[in-house]
C-alpha cells in the first residue's frame, strides 16, 4: 500500500510541477498540494505515507 502512496505522491508532485513551473515556490506548492491529496484520503491519513518527502537541490 505505501508503493501506491508513493506512486499517488510523486505523480501529483510532478503535475503540479507542470502545471505551477519551475521556480521554487512552484516547485514547493506542488509537492505541498501532492501531501495535501494524498493526506486526505483516509488510507493513507498517517504521515508514515507523506511526511519522509522534501526538495532537495536547485530547480
Amino acid at each position: 500500500m505505501s508503493d501506491q502512496a508513493t506512486q499517488a505522491l510523486i505523480g501529483r508532485t510532478f503535475t503540479g510541477l507542470d502545471a505551477l513551473g519551475a521556480d521554487p515556490a512552484a516547485r514547493a506548492r506542488a509537492l505541498r498540494d501532492a501531501s495535501l491529496a494524498v493526506r486526505a484520503e483516509a488510507r493513507w491519513r498517517h504521515p508514515a505515507y507523506w511526511a519522509a518527502f522534501t526538495l532537495v537541490g536547485a530547480p
